[in-house]
């Protein structure tokens, strides 16, 4: 981890220099926790409003304090913007049910 310290106090110069670390992996443990949350559909409105909210500070701290084009070569704005997608997307009905194409080809 010592070498990504570095990549995070770029992107967050406004913490002071012995909370990186901590920032660091607090970060990392977030994305993953989110990560997991959503693979399983736990609450899946507020888990995807998070990694979409964690996403889009991340693209605003890599376009302002590095480059815009940075947050387009990782697809951050991208990632962003489908979290968000499945959020508004995650109470609204479905066309086409499983269950109900299952039974009408039975």
């Amino acid at each position: 981890m010592q070498g990504f310290y570095p990549h995070v106090a770029k992107l967050a110069p406004w913490a002071p220099g012995m909370t990186v670390p901590a920032l660091a992996w607090f970060i990392n443990i977030l994305e993953a926790v989110l990560g997991v949350l959503l693979l399983a559909g736990v609450q899946l409105r507020r888990t995807a409003w998070a990694s979409g909210v964690l996403l889009l500070l991340f693209a605003v701290s890599m376009a302002v304090f590095q480059s815009l084009k940075l947050a387009f070569n990782f697809s951050v704005l991208t990632c962003s913007a489908c979290a968000f997608l499945v959020c508004l997307a995650a109470d609204t009905p479905r066309i086409v049910e499983p269950d109900a194409v299952r039974r009408t080809h039975v």
